[in-house]
């Protein structure tokens, strides 16, 4: 994949784990954060240029030389500042935009705007998850500030967890752990029941690399 020079506008809570995957392939990142604590964590990272934002204006954008961009990626927490972001980009001349949504509501709001890429980062985990233990529900998906996530799911009886001991699964692909089994009103530790039956209630921790990188190959395909 050729280098790309890309604008990552807003770093929320998977936004530094995106920069720091895109450096690592190869792409030339200038962050573009307006919080004081976190353009000081993003200075900290080798070959990421850091510009601080004050205003958050299409001025502003402009003199921080976005029109530059092959591609600008809206990556904030906030929909509002990510909708500024794609509308000020696209005005710039950006080729190509690419945002991150809250929700399945928001990412059709983004695409008639105009950006190309709109991903939902909960939809990517969910969708992995139930391709995994297949025939679940997902109840439950927040990401943490580090940009790992946890995940409830309930177990069906036509899951391929149903039967299965969790002490025996362990580690899925190395970045995801089973960490409790609720049962009715009773939390159990995965090694202290034999098997999952229907109704049981799992939590899973996935770790924020795979997260990332999802987010980010589906961003750069």
């Amino acid at each position: 994949m050729a280098s790309k020079r890309i604008f990552v506008v807003g770093t929320g809570s998977v936004g530094e784990a995106l920069i720091r995957e895109a450096a690592a392939r190869g792409h030339r990142i200038s962050a573009l954060e307006a919080d004081v604590k976190k353009a000081e964590q993003l200075a900290r990272l080798k070959g990421i240029q850091v510009i601080r934002l004050r205003e958050f204006s299409l001025d502003e954008l402009r003199d921080a030389g976005i029109s530059r961009a092959d591609l600008v990626l809206a990556t904030s927490d906030n929909d509002d500042q990510n909708m500024r972001t794609i509308t000020y980009s696209l005005e710039l001349g950006v080729p190509r935009v690419g945002s991150l949504a809250s929700d399945e509501e928001h990412r059709e709001i983004f695409q008639r705007l105009g950006a190309e890429i709109v991903i939902v980062p909960a939809r990517i985990v969910s969708e992995r998850l139930c391709g995994l233990f297949l025939s679940t529900s997902v109840v439950y998906d927040v990401v943490l500030n580090d940009g790992s996530r946890v995940v409830q799911i309930i177990v069906n009886e036509a899951s391929s967890l149903c039967g299965t001991s969790p002490s025996n699964i362990g580690p899925v692909e190395e970045d995801h752990w089973i960490i409790d089994v609720t049962r009715g009103q009773q939390h159990y530790a995965p090694t202290s029941i034999d098997t999952l039956v229907s109704g049981d209630l799992v939590t899973v921790f996935f770790a924020r690399q795979r997260a990332t990188n999802g987010v980010l190959s589906a961003i750069l395909q």
